[in-house]
């Protein structure tokens, strides 16, 4: 199976988007590598040593003033991406389809993050599969290991543990069976460099059943038997809204991007949903 086809992958191909970082306690755009190099911006000048490379010469200076000065430039910047995948019980409930969108979006994130040169690790919430990819050259490699990454498992994005350096993007439903608070309460201990896709599908937002039904948790195994109504679809939906609503505020307090997305839709639309007006990406 490919994940993506030859028309969303000319549509990728297509799309002239940036990508910046963030650290703790940077905002956006200011993220900087550490190492002094040959970067595109000029920052100051120092004394010419031998040895340092003569393109770096301010040959200007030099025929005015007959001194040497080494035009010293700003860092290269080196921004990493960890797209963690949520492939767990609860996603595997909903449906093939929910799984496979999550691999086609994250192929598709991972696409366009090599195609702006930033170095990318694909990592399953399970923790079990892990892998770095550098370079649109390696797209294939990339989307071959997300298809390949195994579904199933009671983790919850409760569990996602990071302290990798640069930014982490969490694919996921978003649901933990313990409740939102408890979710949030876990999230206290996470970096301040996260971003969270919430993924559902229209019939997970807008149920269409009736009749008596067995609810099963995947996760926590937990059962309920009910009878579905408009008033039962209406008591989901309310608690649903809280559920996100609570997920969201939290996430605006901690200054993350958090984004809530139909997984029915296309995938050229949940894209449009991720890029900013000034085509930056995540």
């Amino acid at each position: 199976m490919t994940l993506l086809n030859e028309k969303e992958i000319g549509m990728l191909a297509a799309l002239q988007v940036g990508v910046t970082g963030r650290l703790p306690g940077q905002s956006y755009g200011s993220f900087r590598g550490n190492n002094a190099g040959a970067g595109p911006e000029f920052r100051q000048y120092r004394q010419y040593c031998p040895g340092d490379d003569l393109r770096t010469i301010d040959w200007h200076h030099y025929v005015s003033k007959r001194q040497l000065l080494h035009k010293v430039a700003e860092p290269e910047v080196q921004i990493k991406f960890s797209l963690v995948i949520d492939l767990s019980d609860s996603i595997v409930a909903a449906g093939e389809a929910k799984v496979l969108r999550i691999r086609q979006l994250a192929a598709a994130l991972g696409y366009l993050l090599l195609k702006a040169g930033v170095n990318v690790t694909i990592t399953n919430l399970q923790g079990r599969s892990s892998r770095s990819f550098s370079g649109l050259t390696s797209y294939g490699l990339l989307a071959d290991f997300i298809e390949s990454v195994s579904v199933g498992g009671t983790n919850s994005p409760a569990d996602l543990h990071t302290s990798k350096p640069g930014h982490t993007v969490l694919i996921s439903d978003m649901l933990c069976h313990q409740g939102v608070r408890y979710l949030v309460e876990c999230m206290n201990f996470w970096p301040d460099n996260i971003t969270l896709i919430n993924l559902s599908l229209t019939q997970e937002r807008q149920p269409d059943l009736a009749g008596d039904f067995t609810l099963a948790d995947p996760e926590s195994g937990r059962e309920v038997s009910l009878n579905i109504n408009p008033a039962r679809i209406k008591e989901y939906q309310r608690a649903r809204e809280l559920y996100f609503d609570t997920l969201a505020r939290y996430a605006a307090g901690r200054n993350w991007l958090y984004y809530d997305l139909n997984a029915s839709a296309e995938l050229s639309e949940m894209l449009g949903c991720l890029i900013s007006d000034n085509g930056i990406l995540l």
